[in-house]
C-alpha cells in the first residue's frame, strides 16, 4: 500500500510539475504579447508626441499672433471710442452753436417780417386808397 501511495503522489508530483510548466511556458507567451503590446504603445507614443510637437509649436505661434491681434484690437477699439466721443463733442457744440444763432436771429428776424409786413399793408392801403381817390377824381 505503501508503494501504491509512493506512486500516487509521485503521479500528484509529477501532473503537478507538468502542470506548472505548462503554466510557465502559459506565462511566457503572454508577457511576449503584452511585451509586444508595450512596444506598439511605445512606438504609437513616439509618433504621438513626434507629430503633436509641430502642432503645439504652431499654436503657440497662432496664441501669439492672436493675443497680438487682440491688443491691436483694444487699441482701435479705444480710438473709435474717443473719436466717438470727441464727435459727439463736435455734434453737441454745432447743436448749441445752432441754437444760440437760432435764438439770436430768430426774434429780429421775425420783427423785420413783421416790419416789412407792415410796410407792405401800409403801402397796398396808400396805393388802394390813391386809387380810390383817382377813380374818384375821375368820375
Amino acid at each position: 500500500m505503501e508503494s501504491n501511495l509512493e506512486s500516487y503522489i509521485s503521479i500528484a508530483v509529477i501532473v503537478l510539475l507538468v502542470s506548472l510548466s505548462a503554466l510557465t511556458l502559459y506565462a511566457i507567451a503572454v508577457l511576449a504579447r503584452f511585451k509586444k503590446i508595450l512596444e506598439n504603445i511605445e512606438r504609437d507614443l513616439k509618433e504621438i508626441t513626434s507629430r503633436t510637437l509641430p502642432v503645439l509649436s504652431n499654436f503657440e505661434i497662432i496664441s501669439s499672433r492672436l493675443r497680438t491681434i487682440l491688443e491691436s484690437v483694444d487699441d482701435q477699439v479705444s480710438i473709435v471710442k474717443s473719436s466717438v466721443e470727441k464727435i459727439k463733442g463736435v455734434a453737441d457744440a454745432v447743436a448749441e452753436f445752432q441754437q444760440r444763432v437760432q435764438e439770436q436771429i430768430e426774434s429780429p428776424i421775425i420783427e423785420i417780417a413783421s416790419t416789412i409786413g407792415s410796410i407792405v399793408s401800409g403801402v397796398t392801403a396808400f396805393i388802394h386808397r390813391f386809387r380810390g381817390k383817382k377813380e374818384e377824381t375821375s368820375y
